[in-house]
């Protein structure tokens, strides 16, 4: 009677019932669906991984076969575990014997979510692991086994190497890729997701990319989130997709060059004030970049001074310095640049070269400083110089190692610290000097001071070097 009644009130609400049941029950549909899920295991947290691994070592030492329930576990027992059963060769072959003789697919996925997850290329029984993954990825029909044939994910080298090429292909992040394959959160956020970003960043390196600035892109795109490195330990690799290609002499454009510099050092900071970040790097891309930094402190004074200089004076100055630089640089003799810049120099500084602008304050300590003024400071071979905007002198150590001379990237000087002779006209020792700028339309303050840095580095710049056109 209850029965009747409520199936009368809802027909009454809702309607004639169906005459028959479904072919399939909602609970079957539902199965179905969740079989075309991405194929990769959860690990359960409410497991307790210490105690299941102890018992399954215990059973496979004893000879015994493991239950279902354990051979679906064991994967997640294989390397975080106490004990952790990759390690114990003793057991592992026969433990990986049960998860290919299953009657089910649960085990291979659980053992591939693991595999990826923790993948590294010094992996314990990683290579065994991985071999029992191809045999099984050939024993079942699912989307791990498809992604194996596509791309040979169960490949340390293969795998990461062939979804890097279609990383590029598609244009789409690592991540994408992956749960597309049907590989899941687990393997997305995993090692395996590095993997393939160092193999794409490698391949950048190698020159697969030849256009600086669509590597510069890919190296965003798919290295980076909201500015910061994805993954720990690429820091290597993404300096190295960035500027290895820079090393094979091909000519730069600046603005592209400047690009470049200004990526690098929004991801690793200045190398001259935080070398500590770049520890690890390649020797020859930190030379690059401090050459690359070096030009641009020279930019930056010689730009900055344009604004206040005389310019009938200032054009042989710039002439001179910009030559000087080059002419030793293409000698292979070690050149490097810095800038001290009064207040209005560092606002200028701020203005057209941003906030990843480095330079010094220059600051008073006995020689009056004009807002305006700025020092040039330059490191040839062991000869250092500081030379002063406006009316100031050029200040010359022949010899970098001497007690008084400055040194390069502090991010403050005092005037007495980059110029050592305050009184009128030159004054020279045989270890310092200070120069004043006369004769400039007759090359003769130019002259002397390529004289001392011949006498000093052994090569001299010819004069036509420097000549104002």
């Amino acid at each position: 009677m209850h029965l009747k009644n409520a199936s009368a009130f809802v027909v009454q609400k809702f309607g004639q019932l169906p005459d028959r049941l479904p072919d399939r029950p909602i609970l079957a549909r539902t199965a179905a669906k969740l079989e075309d899920l991405p194929a990769t295991e959860t690990k359960l947290d409410m497991v307790d991984h210490d105690k299941e691994a102890a018992e399954i070592a215990a059973i496979l030492r004893a000879g015994d076969a493991l239950n279902q329930r354990q051979v679906r576990l064991a994967p997640w027992c294989l390397w975080d575990t106490k004990p952790a059963l990759a390690h114990d060769t003793s057991i592992l072959p026969r433990l990986l014997k049960s998860i290919e003789e299953s009657a089910n697919a649960r085990p291979f996925r659980a053992l591939a979510s693991s595999w990826l997850t923790q993948f590294r290329q010094d992996l314990p029984a990683g290579d065994e692991i991985a071999a029992c993954l191809r045999r099984l990825a050939a024993k079942w029909d699912n989307r791990l086994s498809e992604a194996h044939r596509r791309f040979a994910i169960f490949h340390e080298v293969d795998g990461p190497e062939k979804l890097a090429v279609e990383v590029r292909r598609q244009g789409r992040p690592v991540t994408q890729i992956l749960q597309t394959l049907g590989l899941g959160a687990i393997a997305a956020n995993g090692r395996y997701a590095q993997a393939i970003t160092m193999a794409l960043l490698m391949q950048l390196a190698s020159g697969s990319e030849p256009d600086h600035l669509r590597r510069l892109d890919l190296v965003e795109k798919h290295a980076f989130n909201d500015g910061k490195i994805l993954f720990d330990g690429l820091r290597p690799f993404v300096a190295a997709a960035v500027l290895q290609p820079c090393l094979q002499g091909a000519g730069i454009a600046e603005d592209v060059k400047r690009q470049l510099l200004q990526f690098i050092l929004a991801a690793f900071r200045d190398l001259r004030l935080s070398p500590g970040t770049w520890v690890n790097i390649d020797p020859d891309i930190k030379d690059l970049v401090v050459g690359w930094l070096s030009r641009e402190s020279l930019r930056q004074f010689l730009d900055i001074v344009d604004d206040t200089a005389k310019k009938y004076m200032w054009r042989y100055r710039r002439a001179f310095w910009e030559a000087v630089y080059s002419f030793y640089e293409d000698l292979r003799v070690p050149v490097e640049a810095w800038v001290a810049l009064g207040d209005k120099g560092a606002r200028r500084a701020r203005t057209s070269f941003g906030s990843a602008a480095s330079f010094g304050r220059l600051t008073q300590s006995g020689k009056p400083v004009q807002p305006g003024h700025a020092v040039l400071l330059l490191k040839i071979g062991d000869v250092f110089i500081a030379d002063w905007s406006h009316e100031g002198k050029c200040n010359l150590w022949l010899d970098s190692r001497l007690e008084d001379c400055p040194k390069l990237y502090q991010l403050s000087y005092g005037s007495d610290e980059v110029d050592f002779h305050t009184g009128t006209g030159n004054w020279e020792t045989t270890d310092r000097a200070s120069l004043i700028h006369v004769g400039s339309e007759n090359y003769r303050w130019q002259d002397k001071i390529a004289d001392k840095l011949a006498g000093r580095l052994r090569h001299r710049i010819p004069r036509s070097r420097y000549l104002v056109r």
